[in-house]
């Protein structure tokens, strides 16, 4: 484990691995911020390539994923919970895409389960779980 100040007054405390950043750490700017320009925050594992692993991203709109990342973009298994309309992804993602197996989940309680390929769900693979209150469980509605 050790910290290391660049000249630029970023900053990484972690662990290390052959000299890069390896396990868990947190990579910093000046402004104490995340590495990201757009003020995206990263605390997490490196790989031993000094590659982001798995660990929490939490983005400037305050939207967040927990999961694998490579690079800047969500790729492994994930999940995404978005600020603005309350939902949640969870499960497969390919550069920064849903891909595979997942399932999005809303405010009201529904869960909508299937097949995900470069973003789009996949025809015929949808599962629509309801909420206990859904007004689609009332034979009268």
């Amino acid at each position: 484990r050790g910290v290391m100040e660049f000249t630029n007054g970023e900053k990484y405390d972690g662990m290390w691995h052959m000299d890069v950043f390896h396990g868990l750490g947190c990579f910093r700017d000046i402004l104490g911020e995340l590495v990201f320009k757009n003020r995206d925050v990263f605390v997490g594992e490196w790989g031993r390539d000094g590659n982001v692993a798995c660990g929490v991203l939490t983005f400037a709109n305050g939207d967040k994923y927990e999961g694998q990342v490579v690079g800047h973009m969500r790729h492994g298994s994930g999940t995404f919970y978005c600020k603005t309309d309350g939902k949640s992804y969870h499960g497969e993602w390919q550069h920064n895409k849903k891909h595979g197996s997942g399932s999005l989940r809303f405010p009201s309680g529904e869960v909508l389960r299937g097949e995900w390929k470069e973003g789009s769900l996949v025809p015929g693979s949808l599962v629509l779980t309801l909420a206990p209150a859904s007004p689609w469980l009332d034979p009268l509605y």
